[in-house]
């Protein structure tokens, strides 16, 4: 075990080790300035919205009460309205107008309790407007137990005034999951978050999602493809396999060896970069509510689920909530029905057993590369090539993008937890395990067959 410590140690003091650790923190500067140039955007779009809310409700009132104002001076009604529907419009408008004033100062003073009670009760004037026919669905339905805590934080007014949309579409399933999204905010005392997020928790989550998938493989690759060429150079293989330990156990050794230099080479900089964003904007954030697919333990996707996942996701085929996103089911599946709201730290954990499973994954690919090919820079080209081919297969073949064959697509932790693939959670994690005891079991084979003189 001593020797095993020493050769870590060795591994860690290497060239290539700190080459990857200072790749790896260039590229996660790279990102911080991405998100913040994109979050700059969001922002703009998002005063915009403000200022428009408050712009129209302010106009529609003003419509309103000209409108009630000439029932009132006895002008006639046009068809299909009454007497009921233009005091509902009016009590709609004045209400829809309180909430909108509140929100734009709560959105400047950046008061973010405030500006969550708001977008809540925003949300569910819109719940009350255009979701009521879905299914007869309520937020007391909705939230059930939950429902009565809510009501003590906000000011709700139900049955307001309905508009007729009458089955479930995207934006149905927005509005339910945007109103849940700020009142948990409320209750745990967050800000709202972005994919663009660059406190140290919200960006954790989304460079899983993009930036760590892109390059996870290479470097995990690269890192652990040399390491039986080092011993063919310094010799230590031959001495290694004299001893009474069989190749079997030399191997795993290898593999474990590449296993935690890989972790180390990830963990160093994320944790670099984790440090200083938090002592910039706290540390706050572990419990910010993500949406997680509630059927994580199924082997397998619904079919339907399965065949709109596979494509992927694209700009008009998902929802957006918080950091979060889902793809829009257009009626074929519920969302309301598959996912649910978990706290980030719940959702972290889980998709770094995934991340953790697939450099295992590729610490066993690099081991069988350097079984196969006796010259190391042959060997590294060969690992750079699978990583190619891997990484854009789903691209190559479309009919099993995300699927259970596109090994590869096991990366993406964060869009697998939230049901984003044709595969599940526990479906990921099986089709790695059973990958790596069968090219571990190719390498033996092959190493074993190998004369060590050569």
């Amino acid at each position: 075990m001593t020797a095993f410590w020493l050769e870590l140690k060795s591994v860690c003091k290497s060239y290539r080790f700190l080459a990857f650790i200072l790749v790896l923190l260039f590229f996660l500067v790279l990102n911080i300035q991405q998100y913040r140039t994109e979050s700059a955007i969001v922002n703009t779009k998002q005063t915009e919205d403000i200022n428009s809310f408050l712009s129209i409700s302010q106009s529609g009132l003003q419509s309103s009460e000209s409108r009630y104002e000439s029932f009132m001076a006895g002008d006639p009604l046009p068809k299909g309205d009454t007497e009921e529907r233009r005091i509902n419009m009016l009590i709609y408008c004045k209400h829809r107008l309180k909430i909108a004033e509140a929100l734009y100062k709560a959105y400047y003073d950046q008061d973010w309790p405030a500006y969550n009670r708001y977008m809540a009760e925003r949300a569910l004037m819109k719940w009350n407007v255009d979701v009521k026919d879905y299914n007869v669905l309520s937020p007391e339905l909705y939230f059930g137990e939950r429902w009565n805590q809510y009501q003590a934080l906000i000011e709700y007014v139900p049955e307001i005034f309905y508009s007729n949309i009458e089955q479930n579409t995207p934006y149905t399933e927005w509005i339910i999951f945007s109103t849940d999204y700020h009142l948990r905010l409320i209750t745990v005392d967050l800000p709202p978050q972005n994919p663009n997020d660059t406190s140290p928790w919200g960006f954790t989550f989304n460079f899983l999602r993009r930036g760590l998938p892109d390059i996870l493989g290479l470097i995990v690759l690269l890192m652990t493809v040399s390491l039986l060429h080092r011993d063919r150079k310094t010799g230590t293989v031959k001495s290694t396999l004299l001893t009474p330990k069989n190749r079997s156990y030399y191997l795993f050794k290898k593999t474990t060896l590449g296993f935690l230099a890989s972790i180390l080479v990830i963990i160093i900089p994320l944790l670099i970069t984790f440090l200083v964003l938090g002592i910039n904007s706290g540390f706050r954030g572990m419990e910010s509510p993500v949406i997680m697919d509630k059927g994580l333990w199924k082997l397998a996707v619904v079919p339907e689920h399965g065949a709109i996942a596979k494509t992927g996701l694209d700009p008009s085929g998902y929802g957006e909530v918080g950091m979060s996103q889902f793809v829009a089911s257009y009626g074929y599946f519920s969302n309301l029905d598959r996912l649910e709201f978990v706290p980030l730290w719940q959702f972290l954990s889980l998709a770094a057993i995934l991340v953790i499973m697939f450099i295992l994954f590729c610490t066993v690919i690099g081991i069988f590369i350097s079984t196969l090919v006796r010259n190391e820079i042959l060997a590294q080209i060969v690992a750079v090539g699978v990583f190619a081919l891997g990484s854009s297969l789903g691209t190559l073949l479309p009919g099993i993008k995300t699927t259970y064959l596109d090994l590869f697509a096991k990366v993406n932790a964060v869009p697998i937890l939230e049901g984003n693939h044709a595969t599940t959670y526990l479906g990921s994690l099986s089709i790695l395990f059973v990958m790596i005891i069968i090219l571990f079991r190719l390498s033996v084979l092959v190493f074993k067959r190998q004369d060590i003189c050569d």
